[in-house]
């Protein structure tokens, strides 16, 4: 019974597991950014504040990332747009400025990663929660950064 209880166990985590894997049709269309977690501090830039959470440092260090977050929250940061095309074609809107590059999905097994060529080369851990799109980019700190969809 007990041999039996763990392999309906294991099968539920697979089943989750494969459930949660993002293709490239829950990628396409256009993305603007809702949230940033940087080192604990919390930018939303759907609601314009900014607060620590739980994994912030200490006072000193958070007031100082509050400030520099709200400094970020500017309008050219907030009509940032990332959208993702058929054929793995990746496109980013920065103010005036368009860059347009190529993107792939790969999975290692524990972890999806999105790889993106525009200009540079870039590795970033994805995820969807909650309707939102989230990419852990890599830095010494914990940063992080929700995505919204507004356009299929």
């Amino acid at each position: 019974m007990k041999k039996l209880h763990l392999t309906l166990i294991t099968l539920l985590v697979l089943a989750t597991a494969q459930a949660q894997m993002i293709t490239e049709k829950d990628l396409l269309g256009e993305w603007k950014i809702a949230r940033m977690d940087f080192g604990g501090v919390l930018a939303d830039f759907e609601t314009g504040e900014v607060t620590t959470g739980e994994n912030a440092p200490d006072n000193a260090d958070a007031e100082g990332l509050k400030a520099m977050m709200q400094s970020s929250m500017s309008d050219k940061l907030k009509s940032n747009r990332v959208a993702f095309k058929p054929g793995f074609v990746f496109e980013t809107s920065e103010g005036d400025e368009t860059h347009t590059g190529s993107y792939k999905l790969a999975d290692d097994g524990t972890r999806q990663v999105l790889l993106l060529d525009t200009p540079e080369k870039m590795t970033i851990d994805i995820t969807l929660k909650d309707g939102l799109l989230v990419w852990v980019l890599p830095s010494a700190q914990v940063f992080k950064m929700y995505f919204r969809k507004i356009i299929n």
